[in-house]
């Protein structure tokens, strides 16, 4: 940029990524393509006195300062019941054990602890040690007219920013600086969610394309590495199955 003048912005804030339009002033310039952390294309011209004097020039100005760029998939809230209670009372930690599951949840083991799933095969492997569920499904039921809050649906760490749904079973996911999970399946809604709000269950399910039934309370997982969760921790792929197995209820 000519001289040592930067441009400003009406907040009084430098402007960052300004260019001359020079031999094209007065005629649109083309967009440049956006940078790969995806910064929104310039969007407004401004002009500023030439500091060669004898009128002004235009320059483009990449108005980012109110950019927010996509969220990193992170823990958003934790919950845990050391009783087998629908819902669970938030935390600010979870302790996860290799194997066994949340410390301290009426779900942790190596077998299986749902009350329904012991009265079917108490010696069945317990692949349900983590309940995972995304907040943006709280939102899709905000707009229909239920107030759902974390830890209301019975889950134990609630993520915002991550497809839960359209994971691979075998998924293994990184919470925090050590945890290390495993995604065993879909989470399927009971009617005790009706007592929550009546209709709430039917609004946490949806039907596909090809007509079969989406169940979007959540995901499943087992403990793979032990380690402290907290509330606002980053979450990470760990690692991808060989092939893409679609989830199914556990």
């Amino acid at each position: 940029m000519p001289g040592s003048q930067s441009p400003i912005s009406p907040s009084g804030e430098v402007a960052r990524g300004a260019r001359r339009k020079g031999a094209h002033q007065g005629k649109p310039q083309q967009r440049l393509r956006a940078p790969a952390r995806n910064l929104p294309p310039p969007s407004t011209a401004w002009r500023f006195p030439s500091p060669r004097g004898g009128g002004s020039e235009a320059f483009n100005i990449y108005c980012i300062l109110d950019y927010r760029p996509p969220m990193h998939p992170a823990i958003i809230a934790l919950a845990k019941d050391a009783e087998h209670r629908f819902s669970k009372p938030p935390c600010e930690t979870l302790t996860l054990l290799a194997g066994l599951g949340v410390q301290g949840d009426a779900h942790a083991g190596r077998l299986v602890q749902h009350l329904s799933r012991m009265a079917k095969d108490p010696a069945a492997a317990n692949l349900r040690q983590v309940h995972l569920i995304h907040a943006e499904l709280f939102d899709e039921l905000a707009a229909k007219g239920f107030a759902v809050a974390p830890g209301d649906l019975g889950e134990n760490i609630t993520t915002r920013g991550l497809d839960l749904l359209g994971l691979s079973r075998g998924t293994r996911l990184r919470l925090g600086e050590a945890a290390v999970i495993e995604i065993t399946g879909l989470r399927n809604p009971c009617k005790q969610i009706d007592g929550l709000a009546k209709g709430l269950m039917a609004a946490t399910l949806d039907k596909a394309a090809d007509g079969s039934l989406v169940r979007k309370c959540g995901v499943m997982a087992t403990v793979v590495t032990g380690g402290e969760v907290r509330v606002g921790d980053e979450i990470d792929l760990a690692s991808l199955p060989l092939e893409f197995e679609a989830l199914g209820v556990v």
